[in-house]
């Protein structure tokens, strides 16, 4: 396969040129679990195309002077020469630091690019590995090499010959090291905080503290101390101080950090690299979660989640399924007022009225208590910031940079000696005022085109008789009828449309880091999906009745909006029906993407081996996860607006349409175990980002919790009227609009002021976390010999710690500390 040109010993590839087989195919091969997959492209994979491509394109970007002699040997010589060059500047670039140092071999070709490629990723493990030759263990029909120092790794091909996968894992006591430099904080295990001194109630939420804060000697050895967590699955023996997703991000941080992998992907070296799957960590959640016939069970394994796909997918999953245990709340207050209205349907207006109450308050208590829920999530995760494991820290372990972000190197803003990689200020600004202008521009066209739906109705009946068009009548009443199904093909159509558009809008931004642009390409997206689903509901409730109303000139009304539908409240519960229930049925129909995917891609696999004469049709799962697609930021975003928009109709419109709140209910559980049966079996393994909460989507939907008093006050006061409101004037039912809006905004603010945002449980268990992490202090400095400051405002057994540092022995000045040693008295000064 690599040839005799490659710098690398015979030992090392004896295995690759056997063409052996993946090591999880059967029950043959290894017992092991990796972290990370790089998928390199074979030299044999190389077509004439690709090379006459790549030396047109390295020719073309040859600087030096052109050669100008006659053809023959010495200008194929000179070509190989700029080629070579080329080739060495490539390999020089794959990596990002200095810290794999090989030769690499001269280069005329991209198959012997490629070959030199794959010969500089090995030779980089091999550099962090011990001897190699003597950790060779031999299963059947292949030999798998184990790198036993900092790295185990394994290399295998395709079944179609066409690329070759290394799988990496992080070893236990490198990950260590690297947990210690970049003060990644673990969890203290209930013993632990037992043996400081410290006596608990029974359940409690032991703290976050670092390695190099925990004492290295004595009783409390750190290597007992913290919890630890199975290697396979819950049954499993093996424990590990890391969580997998801990182990996944770290091993992706030191990949990225020496390996420049979209630099390779765009010399054509590389095809992708990605996270590894589990497979046993993944049976085990396909068990107890990401199966249909969990459906009704709201109670999530959240630990589990967390602990596999990371913070931010589990705070994903924890947000909606306290959304639908929220919302049989809702269900059984529109249950209730379905029937009254049935009963005693004179009563229809303060039913109405009642439920848009209940709506308004049901919005204001889920965004309080989901608050304080993940509050509580936050600290028991260790992403709230108290500890060295909050947001942010750990030199971004949970925040890797935007891989689309283009810039050059430029001198810094904190010191202009030193350099980094960014993009002018001025750039940045011209990128985003263009991206907000294009998509308020977007906006304003979904805007216009369901005015102009509308208005040809209104045209039509202004101008007394029907349009003809391909032998078709097209009348008022037509219009009226199918326009909710035109405004529902154009939700989907512009949808899709802006969906690919913001990925460009956000480019132009120049966001450095991946939260940025997340954080960017869901609030652009959130706004133009919000005004593309709701604009039209907001013109029937709101402005068809002044707008369609006909008047001759003495005032007299010769036509009401919506006359055929017996008004403007009737048909706008007919484009509820049309539209939401719409809406949710092409939802629905997602839910079968997932798995009709995973059908396609295995059957599109066994043809692809068919064609190649395989007799073997079986694919092992590490092969089987560079078959699926990546699940990214954008996958994400799409999904929380695949959740946030029913429930949207619902808090906005559901006045109108009140069994809306059983419809989302049952979408959103349906919704939500198809997305965990996609992101274990479907895609692409999602890199485990920490995050302290679900971010911008709570804010979302506090936005259109404020915007629902408006319009479900609004839609009562103007459109739901009984007989002695519609001689109201405009004027008097806008005073009384804006006196319900105000007293309602008032009675909503006194909700939120009587519920505090964090419980007293929480307080009680940061007030514990922060005893548990001062007597570790105590216990380190007490161990080493060295003195502490004490920030102590109080006298005597009224002092309170404010602040703990550390002293060197050049301070003249300390504090003693018998409170933190467990003794009475006051503090006194030295």
């Amino acid at each position: 396969v690599l040839g005799s040109s490659v710098c690398c010993g015979p030992t090392s590839w004896c295995w690759l040129v056997m063409g052996l087989r993946d090591p999880l195919l059967a029950q043959s091969g290894p017992d092991q679990i990796f972290d990370h997959i790089i998928e390199l492209r074979l030299p044999s994979s190389t077509t004439p195309a690709e090379e006459a491509a790549f030396r047109k394109r390295v020719l073309a970007t040859h600087v030096a002077e052109p050669y100008c002699g006659p053809p023959g040997p010495d200008r194929q010589y000179y070509k190989d020469h700029v080629i070579n060059s080329k080739c060495q500047s490539i390999f020089r670039k794959m990596f990002k630091q200095a810290t794999t140092q090989v030769e690499a071999p001269v280069c005329t070709t991209l198959a012997e690019c490629r070959r030199a490629a794959v010969a500089l990723v090995n030779e980089f493990f091999w550099q962090r590995s011990g001897n190699l030759g003597e950790t060779v263990t031999r299963r059947r029909d292949f030999t798998i090499p184990y790198f036993e120092d900092d790295f185990t790794v394994f290399w295998f091909r395709s079944r179609d010959g066409q690329s070759l996968l290394c799988c990496v894992k992080l070893n236990e006591e490198a990950a260590i090291e690297l947990a210690d430099e970049n003060d990644l904080a673990f969890q203290l295990t209930p013993d632990s905080v037992e043996r400081m001194g410290i006596a608990l109630p029974n359940h409690f939420v032991p703290a976050y503290v670092s390695l190099n804060v925990y004492p290295q000697r004595g009783e409390l050895h750190w290597e007992e101390a913290f919890k630890r967590y199975p290697v396979k699955d819950a049954r499993s023996l093996d424990r590990s101080l890391f969580m997998s997703a801990d182990r996944a991000r770290m091993c992706h941080r030191v990949l990225s950090l020496n390996f420049n992998f979209d630099f390779m992907r765009e010399q054509g070296l590389l095809i992708q690299s990605f996270s590894c799957h589990s497979p046993y960590l993944q049976q085990d959640l396909a068990q107890e979660w990401a199966s249909f016939r969990h459906i009704w069970h709201f109670a999530q394994p959240l630990g589990k989640v967390r602990s596999y796909l990371g913070e931010k997918v589990a705070f994903y999953f924890a947000f909606w399924g306290f959304v639908c245990r929220s919302l049989l709340v809702l269900c059984a207050a529109s249950v209730v007022a379905l029937y009254v209205e049935y009963r005693w349907p004179h009563y229809d207006l303060y039913t109405r009225g009642g439920l848009g109450l209940v709506t308004i308050a049901w919005t204001t208590c889920l965004g309080v208590f989901w608050g304080q829920r993940e509050a509580v999530l936050a600290n028991s995760w260790g992403v709230d910031g108290t500890t060295g494991s909050g947001v942010g820290t750990g030199h971004d372990l949970g925040h890797p940079p935007n891989p689309r972000f283009h810039g050059q190197w430029m001198p810094a803003d904190h010191d202009l000696n030193a350099l980094t990689y960014d993009c002018p200020l001025w750039l940045k600004r011209i990128g985003r005022i263009l991206s907000n202008f294009v998509t308020m521009g977007f906006m304003a066209l979904t805007i216009y085109i369901v005015f102009e739906i509308f208005n040809l109705k209104s045209h039509i009946l202004r101008r007394g008789r029907p349009y003809h068009l391909w032998g078709y009548e097209i009348s008022a009443d037509v219009v009226a009828t199918n326009a909710p199904y035109l405004i529902t093909v154009q939700i989907q159509v512009f949808g899709a449309i802006f969906n690919v558009l913001v990925v460009w809008l956000v480019d132009l931004e120049r966001h450095k880091f991946l939260a940025d642009a997340f954080y960017s390409t869901g609030l652009k997206t959130f706004m133009f999906q919000f005004i593309n689903a709701f604009n039209s509901m907001f013109y029937i409730a709101f402005f068809m009745d002044p707008l369609e109303t006909i008047k001759d000139a003495e005032g007299h009304v010769l036509h009401r909006a919506a006359a055929s539908y017996g008004g403007v409240w009737d048909y706008l519960q007919y484009e509820m029906v049309v539209c939401f229930a719409l809406y949710v049925l092409f939802g629905f129909l997602a839910l079968f993407q997932p798995w009709i995917g995973l059908k396609l891609l295995l059957r599109r696999e066994m043809k692809r081996l068919d064609g190649l004469g395989s007799t073997d049709k079986l694919i092992s799962g590490l092969e089987l996860q560079t078959k699926c697609s990546k699940y990214g930021s954008d996958d994400e975003i799409f999904e929380y607006l695949d959740m946030i928009l029913p429930l949207g109709f619902v808090l906005l419109f559901g006045v109108a349409l009140p069994w809306a709140s059983i419809l989302c209910l049952v979408y959103t559980s349906f919704q939500l175990r198809a997305n965990a049966y996609k992101l274990i079996f479907t895609r692409q393994r999602v890199f485990p980002a920490r995050a302290g909460g679900i971010g911008l989507w709570v804010k979302a939907i506090q936005a259109m919790g404020i915007l629902a008093v408006g319009t479900n006050v609004g839609i009562l006061v103007f459109v739901k009227t009984d007989h002695s409101m519609m001689q109201w004037s405009y004027e008097r039912k806008f005073l009384v609009f804006l006196a319900t809006v105000q007293a309602v905004l008032v009675g909503n603010a006194a909700l939120r002021a009587i519920m505090p945002p964090q419980t007293l449980e929480l307080t009680r268990t940061l007030m514990q976390q922060e005893w548990q992490r001062t007597k570790l202090l105590t216990a380190k400095a007490l161990a080493q010999g060295t003195q502490l400051y004490l920030d102590v405002t109080g006298e005597g057994k009224d002092s309170t710690i404010e602040d703990v540092v550390e002293l060197t022995a050049d301070n003249e000045e300390v504090w003693d500390a018998p409170l933190l040693l467990g003794k009475s008295g006051g503090v006194k000064k030295k």
